[in-house]
C-alpha cells in the first residue's frame, strides 16, 4: 500500500480530533448522573487566558495547539477615514457602495449645482479631508485636501 501524503494523514487526525470531541466540549455522556437535569461530573477543561499580546497555548495529551492573540480593533470617530482607504476604485462606487466601504461621512451637503457631496476627515490631518460628489448613481469627483464644509446659507 502507497504511504500517504503528510498534509492528508495531519487533515485526517484534525478531523478525527473534531469528531471525537477533543476540544472542550461540555457534555458527555458517560460523565452524567441518572436522573441530573444539565449538570456533568467531567472535570472542567483548562482554559488559557490572554493577558498579554503573546500567542496563548493549550497543551493536551497529545498535542498543542497555539491560539493567536486577539486582535485589536482601531476604532475612529465616524466619518474619519485613513488617506491609504481612497484610491482608483473608489472613482467607480455608487454612494451606497462608497457608504458601506468607508462607513457614514462627517457630513453631506449639496455642492452649488445641486449634487449631492459627502466629506470624509483624513485622521492624520484634522480639518482636511476627501469631498466625493454624486450625479445619480455616478460619481462625478473625487477631491482629497479640502477643508471640511461650512453650514449651507
Amino acid at each position: 500500500m502507497p504511504a500517504a501524503p503528510l498534509g492528508s494523514v495531519a487533515a485526517v487526525l484534525c478531523l478525527l480530533a473534531a469528531l471525537s470531541g477533543c476540544g472542550g466540549s461540555s457534555s458527555s455522556t458517560s460523565s452524567r448522573v441518572p436522573g441530573a437535569t444539565g449538570t456533568s461530573t467531567a472535570a472542567p477543561t483548562p482554559s488559557a487566558s490572554v493577558t498579554s499580546g503573546a500567542p496563548a497555548t493549550t497543551t493536551g495529551a497529545s498535542s498543542t495547539t497555539v491560539h493567536p492573540a486577539p486582535r485589536r480593533r482601531r476604532t475612529r470617530a465616524p466619518g474619519t477615514i485613513s488617506n491609504d482607504q481612497v484610491g482608483e476604485t473608489v472613482l467607480t462606487l455608487t454612494p451606497a457602495q462608497l457608504r458601506r466601504r468607508l462607513g457614514p461621512p462627517a457630513s453631506a451637503y449639496l455642492d452649488a449645482g445641486g449634487n449631492p457631496c459627502v466629506y470624509y476627515e483624513v485622521a492624520s490631518t484634522p480639518g482636511r479631508g476627501w469631498r466625493f460628489c454624486f450625479h445619480g448613481q455616478k460619481m462625478l469627483s473625487a477631491t482629497g485636501n479640502q477643508p471640511r464644509p461650512g453650514p449651507v446659507r
